[in-house]
């Protein structure tokens, strides 16, 4: 159990990492998605008014 201990503290600080960088990562690529969303929701609102 000795040898598995270290790992297991890797892992318990890996995933919160993981989940940050995920989030920080979502972040910045949500802005460039701002554009094609406007433009798919704009489309979708002129075949509703047709």
């Amino acid at each position: 159990i000795s040898r598995i201990a270290p790992q297991l503290n890797i892992f318990a600080i890996g995933f919160p990492v993981t989940i940050g960088a995920g989030l920080v990562l979502l972040a910045l690529g949500l802005p460039l998605l701002q554009a094609p969303f406007d433009l798919i929701v704009e489309r979708m609102v002129s075949a509703l008014r047709m």
